[in-house]
């Protein structure tokens, strides 16, 4: 029984073509994927080995199709002188793609080497960011606090009955409160502005 050898011839052609066209496909589909995440290492390993697979195809299939326009041609001896060649490139095609996934398995233990980094890097961050809003808090309330306690101290010094007299390290008066004005019934400006001493309220230096 002699089978027709055109099936065959149809099966090898539309598929070397359709292998192309697949390839074409998933090379072009990589593209898009890593064009929308650039610094995505999958897609990255994606395109990779889908640029491999295309020259793959296209070498087999163009080394499949001329074999049997050759062989058809009554040209086998010329097939029989450049299949070497594509079968080669074929190997070379192989070599490629392997070569490509040993290459991804480091870049992918490097990516995640750095993406635990980033990990780590944002979780400092994120404490940083707290122990600086409870730093700014803290500093807030220890303002609030002062303040306060200067009003405190302000009313105080404003308000007591007793004379209050501050004074540099050679007693020249520096501030006073409205009862030393009253008592020495001298201005406020005046004492500061004309640099009084202690001394000045006293009718004789020796006391």
């Amino acid at each position: 029984m002699i089978t027709s050898f055109i099936p065959i011839l149809a099966v090898d052609i539309l598929g070397s073509v359709a292998m192309v066209i697949i390839a074409l496909l998933a090379l072009y589909k990589a593209r898009i994927l890593r064009e929308l995440d650039p610094d995505n290492a999958v897609f990255l390993y994606l395109l990779w080995i889908s640029t491999g697979l295309t020259i793959f195809s296209v070498s087999r299939s163009f080394g499949h199709i001329l074999r049997q326009f050759l062989i058809l041609s009554s040209n086998a001896e010329a097939w029989q002188a450049i299949s070497a060649y594509t079968g080669s490139i074929n190997t070379v095609s192989f070599m490629l793609v392997g070569l490509i996934t040993l290459f991804f398995n480091q870049n992918w233990n490097i990516n995640e080497k750095i993406l635990i980094g980033r990990k780590k890097l944002e979780g400092a961050h994120i404490e940083l960011m707290d122990l600086n809003q409870t730093l700014e808090h803290k500093v807030i309330e220890r303002t609030e606090r002062l303040t306060s306690s200067e009003h405190k101290c302000r009313r105080i010094f404003e308000q007591a009955l007793d004379t209050i007299l501050v004074t540099d390290s050679e007693f020249k008066i520096l501030e006073t409160n409205p009862a030393g004005i009253e008592l020495t019934g001298y201005p406020r400006d005046e004492m500061i502005m004309k640099k009084m001493t202690m001394g000045s309220f006293f009718a004789s230096p020796s006391e």
